[in-house]
């Protein structure tokens, strides 16, 4: 399974990296954040671009919706125990969700403005920071596992895991467990100072013509 995972990552990230170079080989500095506004509303190629990505939001986007509407409804309500489920509630979370991505989407004419802030701050945290914070504390609950199982009776397998973590391995691992979640934050801090300060010159140059 994990394979299956690293293969499609592999694919889908090479092909993200062949069109978006491909992308700015055509137009270097002329490239927008969407590059098929690039090319001409007369381009049969760009229009099967355009459509094809037409279809994939119009089924991906219930999709992804869904799981922010459950994810939404378990942070406002797990906590109140006296608050059921009802169909009318869900309704509410999802129209909460599908206008404020409207607003956002008709607030921020350039789809790079968006992918820009969420880079920087979302992707940084889901995929550097919450990862590492994980790490330290699945490692924390497991020495104090260890320590509560430890006797001469317990089974190989416990004896054998209690070694590793005192081991070489584990403490280097911990420490570039830090490394990742130290660099992950101070480039999601710059890279978010830095996104906010283009959009803002972009704003004034705009103000000024």
């Amino acid at each position: 399974m994990l394979g299956i995972g690293a293969t499609a990552v592999s694919v889908v990230g090479a092909l993200y990296l062949v069109a978006g170079l491909c992308g700015y080989l055509s137009f270097t500095q002329a490239t927008r954040g969407d590059v098929l506004s690039c090319y001409s509303a007369g381009d049969p190629w760009a229009a099967l671009a355009r459509a094809t990505i037409t279809v994939t939001l119009l089924f991906s986007y219930p999709l992804v919706s869904l799981a922010c509407r459950q994810s939404l409804d378990g942070l406002l309500f797990s906590a109140c125990p006296r608050c059921p489920r009802s169909h009318w509630r869900l309704v509410g979370c999802a129209a909460g969700i599908v206008a404020t991505s409207c607003a956002i989407a008709i607030l921020c004419p350039d789809v790079g403005d968006v992918f820009m802030i969420s880079g920087a701050s979302f992707g940084v945290l889901t995929s550097y920071i919450l990862p590492s914070l994980f790490a330290l504390r699945a490692r924390a609950l497991a020495r104090i596992e260890l320590e509560l199982v430890a006797s001469p009776s317990a089974p190989a397998s416990l004896r054998l895991e209690r070694r590793r973590v005192g081991s070489w391995v584990d403490r280097v691992e911990h420490a570039l467990t830090w490394v990742l979640l130290v660099a992950g934050a101070a480039f999601g801090v710059l890279g978010t100072v830095f996104a906010v300060r283009h959009l803002r010159v972009g704003d004034g140059d705009g103000d000024g013509h």
